[in-house]
C-alpha cells in the first residue's frame, strides 16, 4: 500500500482521534472482560482474594 503525503498529514491530524475514540475503549473492554474472566476462574476454582489477603491457603497456592 503506498501513501500519499496528503493521506500521511491526514492521518497526523486524525491520530488522537483514532486513539481515543477506536482504540482506547476496546483496549477498556477487552481489559474488563478478561478480569470477569478471571475473577470468574477464581470463584469456580474457589480461590478468593479476601482469602488470601487473610492469611487462608487457597487451592492454588498449596504446594504437594
Amino acid at each position: 500500500m503506498i501513501f500519499q503525503k496528503r493521506d500521511l498529514s491526514s492521518l497526523a491530524r486524525q491520530w488522537p482521534d483514532i486513539l481515543f475514540r477506536k482504540v482506547l475503549p476496546l483496549a477498556l473492554l477487552c481489559s474488563l472482560v478478561l478480569w470477569q474472566n478471571v475473577r470468574q476462574a477464581e470463584k469456580d476454582q474457589g480461590v478468593y482474594p479476601d482469602e488470601v489477603a487473610a492469611g487462608q491457603q487457597s487451592p492454588l497456592l498449596t504446594v504437594d
